[in-house]
């Protein structure tokens, strides 16, 4: 099937985490990432959607059409993300997730590890200095390959205590 279905449903998710110790200067609208979803490694689209966040875990059924191998597909989200809080750049991403990743922020490789195939929490190699209120561009890969439940989780962490899961908000298609 080459025909890309384009839907705009949000992910079933787990809603993301409160953060710890943080003063949100700046109110974000985003409505989420832009989802194509497919059943080859090549990352030909057959579903376009837009996902609140990137979350999804043991457990959870994945909110999409049969099309779709539950087991054995990719997923890439492509969009903007936005900083909420100033003075403290943000250190690091965090990715759990059971299938290889590939993330980009601002087209720089952050994560790069397409070859996992156990569930892990990835860490990117650097923190970033992201300013507030400045929307940056991110991608993040994921290819799952005979895993019964896909996991992952992207995450950022300003500091080693406080972090969570990147909420909708602070995700802008492109």
């Amino acid at each position: 099937m080459n025909d890309i279905i384009e839907r705009n449903e949000y992910l079933s998710a787990i809603p993301p985490k409160p953060y710890k110790n943080q003063k949100q200067i700046l109110k974000g609208n985003g409505e989420g990432l832009t989802a194509e979803y497919s059943n080859n490694r090549n990352f030909t689209p057959i579903v376009k959607r837009t996902d609140n966040c990137i979350c999804f875990n043991a457990g959870e059924r994945l909110n999409i059409p049969d099309v779709i191998n539950p087991s054995d597909f990719c997923v890439r989200w492509t969009g903007k993300i936005e900083m909420t809080h100033g003075g403290i750049p943000l250190n690091k991403f965090l990715v759990r997730t059971n299938g290889g990743i590939c993330l980009r922020i601002d087209n720089q490789i952050v994560i790069n590890k397409m070859e996992n195939d156990v569930l892990d929490v990835f860490e990117s190699d650097f923190g970033l200095d992201m300013s507030v209120g400045v929307r940056y561009n991110i991608s993040l890969q994921v290819v799952y390959h005979d895993k019964e439940i896909p996991i992952c989780e992207l995450n950022w962490m300003i500091t080693p205590q406080n972090y969570g899961v990147i909420p909708r908000e602070r995700l802008y298609q492109c």
